[in-house]
């Protein structure tokens, strides 16, 4: 699952550190940062199997099949359609990881 395009300098503090993915993966195989960026793993980990959990407990939704989205890469975020989604399983979030949107027309 990717949150944010790894290329970016997106931090997320709640994870209790300010490095990016990117910034992180640029370790220099130094231990304190090697601990930094594990932080930051454990953390999207955790954030993922929390997500996993609460779809688990929701009735399936009502997303339209057999079609095919697309989108201009790097102006939408994949965090949009997890942000719609979320809204189909009645979590109604202001945002999800770097999204900037919802995506409209993805439930019948």
């Amino acid at each position: 699952m990717l949150y944010a395009r790894d290329l970016t300098g997106r931090v997320y503090p709640e994870s209790g550190t300010e490095i990016s993915f990117h910034g992180g993966s640029h370790h220099a195989e130094d231990p304190g940062r090697i601990k930094q960026y594990a932080q930051l793993n454990q953390y999207h980990v955790k954030t993922l199997a929390y997500f996993i959990e609460k779809l688990r407990s929701i009735p399936e939704g009502r997303v339209k099949g057999d079609r095919h989205l697309a989108f201009p890469s790097r102006t939408v975020s994949s965090s949009n359609l997890l942000l719609s989604i979320l809204d189909v399983y009645g979590i109604h979030e202001h945002s999800f990881g770097d999204s900037t949107g919802r995506i409209e027309g993805l439930v019948s």
